[in-house]
């Protein structure tokens, strides 16, 4: 503040910034052991009692989750807080108990439906489906894999297996779905909890369909996740998916789409090329000189496009001659370690093909 002013002077006076406020926020829930958060924040006072400051939130918002209870989920501002003391009181609503089918309905012979990503991990062997097209027999492809995949029969009709491999409840709080803005950057909010007590194992983000983060729970026990990550986006439409798994199930991804708009420079895309020629064989098949001539003209037309209309960036790795698998899978890891979301990857091949005895190519 100014005290005082003179011809030759200004007196400043020092004013000490007011102390924040602070109120008490007592919050009561029913049952007891429900999990609760404030605003995002995870609420660990043991007698419900939270100190906050009016100046640091605009309006509370307050969420909470227990096993066998709907989801609650609501907001506040001061003014309804004081009128209620400070005080929060809320009962959980208990789920409901799922619907029978009336015996007319001939119940043993009625459908039920589900999402394949429940049972994924229970049912899906990739290697059994390769080794069945490569024997013609399930008992020979399951002989011929190393691992001893269980066997035994599951009855899915029972209701009691089919709870536990229910997947985990997701959603994406934060932004909302066709959100639209003109920041390069997004903070994405996410919560994912436990509908049948199994633990979560992951919470899974991702952009446009490549990983952005995996979050991992703190407690080996942990049966409800919070999560925030921030995300880039491209111009245009990006699409965002949360997937939340645990020891048995992984549920459908939670999926939005959020606009970046406004965006004035656009990046093209890179193209990441793996160029094969296999032009010498072992058990006395037939040598093929042009094959190695065949992938190093593709790489060099490939390279023909950089900084071209459709490419910025080319970038090409050759394997001629005699070709091991090992040097196949390190091209292939190097395009997975280097193609990144909106590029481009090719994999061109010029070799001998074969139809196995199944008709198989």
């Amino acid at each position: 503040l100014i005290e005082s002013v003179t011809d030759t002077s200004v007196v400043v006076k020092p004013v000490k910034p007011p102390e924040p406020t602070f109120v008490d926020v007592r919050i009561v829930v029913e049952p007891a052991d429900a999990t609760l958060w404030l605003s995002g924040e995870p609420v660990n006072s043991a007698d419900g009692v939270v100190r906050l400051s009016p100046e640091e939130f605009e309006r509370l918002s307050l969420e909470a989750r227990a096993e066998g209870y709907e989801p609650f989920s609501e907001t506040w501002s001061w003014e309804e807080l004081a009128a209620a003391d400070y005080e929060l009181k809320l009962s959980l609503d208990k789920m409901s108990a799922p619907i029978e089918t009336p015996s007319i309905a001939l119940p043993d012979k009625s459908a039920r439906f589900f999402e394949v990503q429940q049972f994924q991990k229970k049912l899906y062997r990739p290697a059994v489906i390769d080794g069945i097209l490569k024997t013609g027999s399930l008992k020979a492809a399951l002989a011929s894999l190393d691992t001893n995949y269980e066997t035994e029969e599951t009855d899915f009709r029972d209701k009691e297996i089919i709870a536990e491999y229910h997947p985990p409840s997701v959603q994406i709080t934060y932004p909302t779905d066709g959100w639209s803005t003109e920041q390069q950057t997004v903070n994405v909010k996410g919560e994912a909890y436990s509908v049948n007590g199994q633990p979560l194992t992951a919470l899974t983000l991702l952009h446009n369909g490549s990983v952005a983060k995996v979050f991992r729970p703190t407690k080996v026990d942990q049966i409800a996740m919070l999560i925030e990550h921030e995300v880039r986006l491209k111009p245009g439409q990006n699409d965002l998916v949360l997937i939340a798994a645990n020891a048995k199930s992984s549920s459908q991804g939670k999926h939005i789409v959020v606009d970046l708009s406004g965006a004035t420079e656009q990046r093209l895309p890179s193209a990441w090329v793996v160029s094969i020629g296999v032009s010498e064989f072992e058990g006395g098949l037939t040598g093929l000189p042009n094959a190695a001539a065949d992938a190093a003209a593709f790489a060099s037309a490939m390279q023909s496009h950089k900084n071209g209309r459709l490419y910025g960036n080319v970038q090409t790795k050759q394997l001629t001659g005699s070709v091991s698998d090992r040097e196949i899978l390190d091209a292939f890891q190097w395009l997975s370690d280097n193609t990144h979301d909106g590029d481009v990857a090719m994999v061109y091949i010029a070799s001998h093909g074969l139809v196995d005895r199944r008709d198989n190519f």
